[in-house]
């Protein structure tokens, strides 16, 4: 993999988020919030090697059962779906080649004043529960969230990076598997990154 388009200060905004990500605290934080993504975490680690700083993801898992405390059925179904930034030039060719070569969607995110409308009615869908819609992805983000995550990202101010969003289209198929969202990010971030041969 080349590094040779990353600027020196986005080659130290990876290596701490990759520190970060191998902490004990982030570790217990993600089996708190979702187990799931521990078998998922490698491969995240990857992406975020391969200049994806990513802030949220989640696999595409389908799951039911019966809730113990209610003893109602439930039904949960899922999108995969990875979000985080990526240098701007970097993200131009990374956007078009995730259309180009398969069939999930990337997308770019602008920032938006914190005053402006979102209605959450425009979102995409992530999540539904028992047919009703738990999580969603706007499509665009408030100064302030975009701020908070690029702090949390270790990114400098001046450093030229976009937010993008990739999702499955397809609900219900892991991240992970062979035609899994994770999978394909991540093939696509080789495609660009990997030093041509001459």
């Amino acid at each position: 993999m080349s590094s040779a388009v990353f600027t020196n200060s986005y080659k130290v905004s990876i290596a701490k988020q990759l520190r970060m990500l191998n902490s004990a605290s982030f570790l217990d934080s993600i089996q708190e919030e979702d187990d799931t993504m521990i078998q998922n975490f490698e491969r995240i680690k990857h992406i975020n090697r391969h200049g994806y700083l990513t802030v949220e993801s989640q696999a595409g898992l389908h799951r039911s059962g019966i809730n113990p405390q209610t003893r109602q059925t439930y039904s949960i179904n899922e999108r995969a779906y990875i979000a985080g930034f990526i240098p701007t030039q970097l993200a131009t060719r990374f956007i078009k080649l995730m259309s180009l070569h398969t069939d999930k969607i990337a997308q770019y995110v602008p920032k938006v004043s914190d005053t402006t409308y979102l209605p959450s009615q425009l979102d995409v869908p992530l999540t539904v529960e028992s047919g009703k819609v738990v999580t969603h992805m706007s499509p665009a983000l408030p100064v302030h969230v975009w701020d908070m995550w690029r702090t949390q990202c270790h990114i400098h101010q001046r450093e030229p990076v976009v937010f993008v969003e990739c999702y499955d289209p397809k609900w219900d198929r892991h991240a992970m598997s062979e035609s899994g969202l994770f999978t394909d990010v991540l093939h696509v971030l080789n495609m660009i990154l990997k030093p041509s041969r001459r």
